[in-house]
């Protein structure tokens, strides 16, 4: 039996997962991916030998990619063939459906509702799970998302709790006292308008200068000159640290290890999990059905605390009250340890996709929900 995934793409927070799986299931496990550019995060596979680089990601219309090559990829009955659930990649619609002809079995992989659906993607993305053998979601939250509103479903369906490797973060996290720390917040993603930063920087400046933390700001990305112009014009020349794209974990650590706390304004994912690896409380803002799935790690009043959705003030005032407030700062630095130690890693994600092939490759469309 072969494992075979395929994606459209490979970025580099997904390299330690696939080797831990590879580690896990042997050479039999395999990732057909595409060289596609994703803003300074897509990896070189360099000479993991689970890496099978297929064609590009060309796109046919606007919104629908087909990714050339794909179709080559050689299935036998009895493999399982794990999708990407995305329906722009119109291939992927073609994968499924020659699995079913070569009798191989497939796994669905994808989000069930993140900040940037649509109601017709969503509605493409449940009609293509039917045809599949097994489902995993990116967290548990869609899990009982799913049982709610879709019912009759005979397949197996899990959730990775999609995460980090938090290895290296383990080595590097130092000791977490706020009274000890630098006053300042890290930000870490792309500069894009799903991070709504500019609300980040309105909300600094209605904080009051006498306890205003340095915001230190980690990516960059399309809107990089708009919000160096927007800091300029709010005085925030000196309150705002841009220190670009970094994808070095030592470096990351040394900023992650000086700030008492973590904010994105917009549609937060994976960062919220790296920051709260290194036990950073989180400010994000209260609407769930615009934040992407991994929002699942976080617990208002336990991992960090909330705000209204846009709203600079109400941002400005949750960074006042949390900055004067360490002992729930400590509170909530001990929670986002214990909970990104538990679930929300590389370790526990390879697990349970291990878990979920092993039980669609006996059961196949015969189980029960996960």
């Amino acid at each position: 039996m072969e494992i075979i995934t395929v994606q459209p793409a490979l970025p580099h927070y997904r390299m330690d997962f696939f080797r831990k799986v590879h580690k896990a299931m042997g050479d039999a496990f395999s990732v057909y991916y595409s060289p596609t550019d994703l803003a300074g995060i897509t990896s070189n596979a360099g000479k993991d030998k689970w890496a099978k680089r297929l064609g590009k990601l060309k796109p046919i219309v606007p919104g629908l990619d087909w990714q050339e090559e794909a179709l080559s990829i050689p299935f036998r009955p009895g493999d399982v063939v794990v999708v990407c659930g995305a329906p722009r990649t119109v291939s992927t619609l073609a994968l499924i459906a020659k699995a079913k002809v070569k009798r191989a079995k497939v796994v669905w992989w994808g989000h069930f509702w993140t900040s940037t659906s649509k109601t017709w993607r969503f509605k493409v993305r449940m009609r293509m799970l039917q045809f599949c053998d097994g489902v995993l979601f990116y967290t548990e939250e869609e899990v009982e998302e799913f049982r709610k509103r879709v019912t009759g479903v005979k397949m197996p369906v899990h959730a990775l709790n999609n995460g980090i490797n938090t290895d290296p973060i383990l080595q590097l996290r130092e000791r977490y006292d706020p009274a000890k720390r630098a006053n300042s917040i890290m930000f870490i993603g792309r500069l894009t308008p799903k991070a709504q930063l500019s609300t980040a920087l309105e909300a600094l400046a209605q904080v009051p200068a006498k306890i205003r933390p340095k915001f230190e700001v980690i990516g960059t990305g399309e809107e990089q000159d708009l919000l160096l112009q927007k800091s300029r014009s709010l005085g925030l020349e000196k309150w705002v640290i841009w220190h670009g794209p970094i994808t070095d974990e030592e470096r990351i650590a040394s900023i992650a290890n000086r700030s008492s706390m973590f904010v994105y304004p917009g549609e937060v994912g994976l960062s919220l999990v790296h920051a709260m690896a290194y036990g950073l409380p989180a400010i994000v803002h209260s609407d769930r059905w615009r934040q992407m799935p991994e929002i699942a790690a976080f617990e208002d009043q336990v991992t960090g605390r909330s705000f209204d959705y846009g709203d600079a003030a109400s941002l400005a005032q949750t960074i006042t009250d949390m900055a004067t407030d360490q002992e729930a700062l400590l509170r909530y630095h001990s929670s986002a340890v214990l909970r990104v130690g538990e679930t929300y890693n590389t370790r526990d994600m390879a697990r349970r996709f291990v878990d979920c092939i092993r039980l669609v490759a006996v059961e196949g469309n015969t189980g029960s929900a996960q």
